[in-house]
């Protein structure tokens, strides 16, 4: 016990004097860490020392994902999705067109099996994706359908219970055309990789996630484009799927219309 203590101690001091906070810990299966430092510590070298330290940690973990930040308040902002579940098209482009000029330098590491990749967003926007194990984890190919993973979340459900669960929202783009079938390939794709309950998939034909509450505001690593109009968002749409008893079911989701089918 005295031993344990030193060593948690020990481990408690050395990250005060490397000026990192732990801001959030998920552990199991599905581990989470964010941590926050110092804008002046924030470099590549440093990101990746972290980065592989945090693998090293993880190596038995079937997904983990370690983001670091350098702003507390837009740590705060980013982790916790939108935060509201009624709002309007016009109030979205205006939280994203006030967050967007309060970006500061961060990283985001993501880890699915035996594939981590890295994610490194600089002081002046530019976005570096650096490979460390296997594949990049953020860019797939499914029945010849190219998509991006913009997003990854970890969500503690029933965490009161004996046996609390860990949910997962996977937030995809398509390069391509969206359609029932492909949405169906790429879900089963990404569960089967996944290998665990509770996983739900949202795949858009657009970057923006407008109506989504799980996804922030704004994207840090996303490139920043134009904002789509209110006709571009009227006609867009996306695909929700999930899987329960061995069987996946993708509902095709828009503001005017739901269907879906499974299979």
């Amino acid at each position: 016990m005295r031993i344990n203590l030193l060593v948690c101690f020990l481990s408690i001091a050395m990250a005060a004097c490397s000026g990192q906070e732990v801001l959030y810990q998920l552990e199991g299966s599905v581990v989470q860490k964010d941590f926050l430092i110092q804008p002046n510590d924030f470099s590549s070298a440093y990101v990746l020392k972290l980065s592989n330290s945090f693998l090293h940690e993880t190596r038995n973990a079937s997904l983990a994902k370690l983001t670091i930040y350098t702003q507390k308040p837009l740590a705060f902002l980013l982790r916790s999705g939108k935060g509201v579940t009624d709002y309007s098209y016009e109030f979205w482009r205006s939280e994203y067109s006030e967050l967007l000029p309060k970006l500061s330098a961060m990283a985001e590491l993501v880890k699915v099996k035996d594939h981590a990749t890295l994610r490194i967003r600089d002081a002046e926007g530019r976005v570096e994706e650096i490979a460390l194990n296997g594949d990049n984890v953020f860019h797939g190919r499914v029945n010849g359908t190219e998509y991006d993973l913009l997003e990854v979340t970890f969500r503690k459900t029933l965490p009161n219970s004996a046996t609390p669960r860990v949910s997962v929202n996977f937030s995809i783009a398509l390069r391509q055309t969206l359609s029932f079938d492909s949405a169906l390939a790429i879900a089963k794709c990404i569960e089967g990789q996944v290998g665990m309950p509770d996983v739900a998939i949202v795949i858009r034909n657009d970057r923006w996630f407008v109506d989504d509450q799980s996804y922030p505001w704004i994207n840090p690593f996303v490139p920043v484009a134009q904002l789509p109009t209110w006709d571009q968002y009227k006609d867009s749409f996306s695909y929700y799927c999930s899987s329960k008893s061995n069987q996946t079911k993708c509902t095709r989701m828009s503001i005017l219309v739901a269907e879906g089918g499974d299979q």
